[in-house]
This record gives C-alpha cells, structure tokens and sequence, in this order.
C-alpha cells in the first residue's frame, strides 16, 4: 500500500482529528473572550441595567470606597476596615456602579492582606467569594474563603 492509498483510506479519521483540533481552538480561544463585558455593554443598550441604589446611597458608596482607598494606599487597614472596603466592593459591582473586572485586582489586594481576620472580615470575604469564585478556590488565595 502506498503512502496516498493509506492516506485515501484514512481520510475519514484525518478529517475527524481537524475537526477535534478546530473545535478544541475555537473552544479556547472563546473562554480567553472578556465575554461578562460584552454582555453588560449588550444589556446597557438593550436597556436592561442594574438597579438604582436608593437616593444618597450612591454617593455615600462612591464617598465610602475613594475614603477606603486613600486609606488603603498608606497601609494595610485594620481588619474591620478591610471588611467594610470588601463589602463596599461587593455592593458597587452588584449595583452596577463599577464592572467586574475593574474591580477585581483592587478585590484581590483588599482580601489577601496579611493580618488576624476578625468575624466581619471573614463574613466579607465570604462575600467577595461569591462574586469570584475562582479567587476563593486558587492555590494563592486560598486565605481569601479560608480565614
């Protein structure tokens, strides 16, 4: 048997091993997609948004996270401190006032602080775990579910 009769003959199998490999491409390269966005963009101009927070509490959010930030930035806050920042987080990502993705790296450094977890930190980072299940399960944030 020749190298082209073996080749007719195996045809169906060589077309089988593209199509796997095609498909296995287009799988990957679907999951590497920031497609959370693209769908937020897609619903803001459908119409469909978040709800408004209740009068004054928008600017009392806004006001709470640059205040928590400022502090932030000087140092690691007391545990109740980072509580209260996780928590401001959480609630400016589920009202819609900033994405999920801007907020991530600011979620990460909030929640990994080295320091005692006090109850309300532990609850908050509970909280933030729920929005990014996959920071609670990595091997190096494992202390963000764990304290």
């Amino acid at each position: 048997m020749s190298l082209t009769e073996g080749l007719r003959i195996a045809r169906g199998q060589i077309v089988w091993i593209l199509a796997l490999a095609v498909s296995t491409a287009v799988i990957v390269h679907l999951e590497q997609l920031d497609t959370e966005d693209r769908i937020n963009a897609r619903l803001l101009a459908a119409g469909v948004r978040a709800p408004d927070l209740p009068e004054g509490y928008a600017d009392t959010l806004d006001g709470l996270l640059d205040e928590l930030r400022a502090a932030g930035e000087v140092g690691p806050a007391d545990p109740d401190r980072r509580a209260a920042h996780l928590v401001a987080l959480s609630a400016a990502i589920l009202s819609g006032r900033i994405s999920s993705g801007a907020a991530r790296a600011e979620v990460e450094r909030v929640a990994v602080w080295p320091g005692e977890a006090s109850p309300a930190l532990r609850a908050a980072r509970a909280q933030i775990a729920l929005l990014y299940p996959d920071l609670a399960y990595s091997g190096g944030n494992a202390e963000i579910a764990a304290r």
